[in-house]
């Protein structure tokens, strides 16, 4: 199967276009001074909480797909103050932790 995707420069208008990490930023925040920086997306990268392609030694990302990754593992819903990636690490230390002191 042919995977079809624009690679620009800046942030895309279609929603099958790669970007650069500028152009996430830009499209993802816009240009507010309060947006995200360069350094934080690069780190998210690295905690693999952001997909991206490697194509050689180039990233560049898909705004729709960032999104919904963000969505996933950056929302603090109301009431519980941690990320669903964080009650979920939480609810598996309890249970790991029961498997070893033999609480049932």
């Amino acid at each position: 199967m042919a995977m079809n995707l624009n690679i620009e420069s800046g942030a895309g208008q279609c929603a099958d276009h790669l970007v650069n990490i500028h152009g996430l930023l830009d499209a993802l925040f816009g240009t507010t001074p309060d947006r995200p920086s360069v350094r934080w997306l690069q780190y998210q990268m690295t905690r693999r909480t952001v997909p991206y392609y490697k194509i050689g030694n180039l990233c560049r990302f898909s705004v729709p797909m960032v999104r919904q990754a963000l969505e996933k593992n950056c929302l603090i819903t109301a009431g519980s103050g941690k990320t669903s990636r964080a009650r979920k690490s939480e609810t598996s230390q309890r249970g790991a932790s029961a498997k070893h002191t033999g609480v049932k």
